[in-house]
């Protein structure tokens, strides 16, 4: 390798190594003030594999998905297969599409009878009952 090539490559590194800094680190700035704050990334909990509840064992196991043998799935993982159930099953209100129409299964998984229904919002705060439990 010539020394052209090696200075090219330091370069490379250098501007790549710079730019990871820049994605370590979030800005944030208020418009009026033009104030900035950095804060480091922080993982999000519901990325980060937990146990998973009774309830939710059991609804995973009732609509057939393979569950870990360590018992570990992200929130994000379990809702998504809910969504997917929801989804498959077409669970949807006719009219309105951010809400939903329990059937017997997750009426039992959020304790709700047959048939009520659920926002966004009242999905969240069932999900969170449940993994607080």
């Amino acid at each position: 390798m010539d020394m052209r090539n090696i200075k090219h490559l330091q370069e490379k590194n250098d501007a790549l190594q710079s730019e990871l800094n820049m994605y370590k680190k979030r800005r944030f700035v208020c418009p009026k003030c033009e104030y900035k704050q950095e804060s480091p990334i922080i993982i999000p909990n519901i990325l980060i594999p937990v146990p998973l509840p009774f309830k939710a064992h059991k609804f995973l196991i009732n609509i057939g998905v393979h569950i870990p043998e360590s018992n570990l799935m992200s929130r994000f993982d379990f809702t998504t297969h809910i969504y997917d159930y929801i989804k498959e099953n077409n669970l949807y209100h006719d009219n309105l599409k951010n809400v939903f129409i329990t059937d017997s299964k997750l009426g039992k998984l959020f304790s709700l009878k047959t048939g009520e229904t659920l926002t966004y919002a009242l999905f969240n705060n069932n999900l969170y009952k449940l993994y607080k439990n």
